[in-house]
């Protein structure tokens, strides 16, 4: 099968130099981005978005190998969820939704006085977990997420510089006197009932 042809016949039959008033069109570059197509005037028209859907597929056809325009008509279509007229649709109700909005903070900045009430409210917050504990079913299951994930070298060696100042760091029980590093001062805490600890200096 002519992909190729099948995808000059559908811009020639669909595609428009101008955007139609009144109806929902998407931009399409005929030579895609990628491969060094711009949205200048020859190559840039406004199709359909049934059309501008198809016309990516047919691109993967043409250029199967190239991962760029795969990944392309993988978003576009959702991950492969809905149909072209699905599509369509849902993008549709999207533009009329949108249609007349102003588009969130595009072109905008904020004042100096928002700025001040934004750190202000998030100066002294607490997290979320502040205070609470995993139970041990999330502590499996968050374990067992990570393990056979290997870690980068950089990650490894600042996992183990953090564990050796950590361990180097000698913390004392103030109630029983036993010397330690602070994890397992606050493990000894928790068996013993024993309250406070304080860093033992060096």
């Amino acid at each position: 099968m002519n992909y190729q042809l099948i995808y000059d016949l559908l811009i020639s039959r669909y595609g428009t130099w101008e955007k139609p008033a009144g109806v929902y069109t998407e931009r399409h570059r005929k030579l895609p981005g990628c491969m060094g197509g711009g949205y200048v005037k020859g190559n840039a028209f406004y199709v359909p978005a049934q059309v501008h859907l198809l016309l990516h597929f047919i691109l993967v056809k043409i250029h199967p190998q190239n991962d760029k325009l795969i990944h392309a008509a993988f978003r576009m279509s959702n991950q492969w969820v809905y149909g072209t007229k699905e599509y369509a649709w849902v993008k549709e109700k999207w533009a009329e939704s949108r249609r007349g909005k102003p588009g969130g903070m595009l072109g905008k900045k904020l004042s100096p006085e928002h700025k001040k009430k934004i750190s202000e409210y998030g100066t002294g917050r607490v997290g979320t977990m502040l205070g609470k504990n995993h139970t041990e079913e999330t502590r499996a299951k968050m374990s067992k997420s990570r393990k056979g994930v290997p870690k980068r070298g950089g990650h490894k060696r600042k996992l183990s510089e953090l564990c050796i100042s950590r361990n180097a760091e000698k913390w004392v029980c103030i109630e029983c006197g036993k010397i330690s590093n602070k994890g397992a001062l606050y493990t000894h805490q928790k068996v013993s009932k024993h309250e406070g600890i304080q860093r033992v200096p060096t």
